[in-house]
């Protein structure tokens, strides 16, 4: 039975005929890639240090340092409530950001005024464009025999074009 094709970016176990993906030192978990606690007996993996969860091993986390907070710490050792987030990066707004480095306020703001600057309104599209060609003379030019067509609606359609080209700009 042939294998599948793997990838070759991903590291695979030292072990012989192991197709296992690496975790740690070249190895898979199932080989000793990830470390068991040290407590005899204990078939746990490890986290954050030598121990399971079960036996004091833990994950270290950064905590406030205001008294009283257990909160983690995210800027300068605070957590958001006491000063730790990240302030908005419009000059002199002290909300925090909460999208993109800007604050609820100012993203909608941001995202509005770059709407208004990608789509004016069209009379003022139509101004700033300066169009070289007439596109309703380009328009009402026959093509094939579709002034002979039995479609209301097209032979009207070409009417308009005509009154268009033909009225003064």
């Amino acid at each position: 039975m042939d294998t599948p094709a793997r990838s070759s970016t991903v590291r695979r176990c030292s072990r012989d005929g192991c197709l296992n993906q690496v975790y740690a030192r070249a190895l898979c978990v199932r080989h000793g890639g990830k470390k068991q606690c040290r407590v005899e007996g204990c078939s746990t993996y490890a986290r954050g240090g030598a121990f399971c969860f079960k036996h004091g091993g833990r994950i270290t986390r950064r905590y406030c340092i205001e008294p009283g907070c257990a909160k983690q710490a995210h800027a300068r050792q605070r957590c958001v409530r006491h000063g730790g987030g990240r302030k908005c990066k419009v000059n002199e707004c002290e909300y925090l950001a909460k999208y993109s480095g800007y604050c609820r306020r100012h993203t909608t703001a941001t995202v509005a005024s770059f709407v208004n600057e990608e789509t004016p309104s069209s009379t003022s599209a139509v101004d700033a464009m300066d169009i070289e060609f007439d596109m309703l003379t380009l328009l009402a030019q026959p093509t094939s025999d579709a002034e002979d067509t039995d479609d209301e609606a097209a032979r009207h359609g070409i009417d308009w074009i005509h009154t268009l080209n033909e009225s003064p700009p």
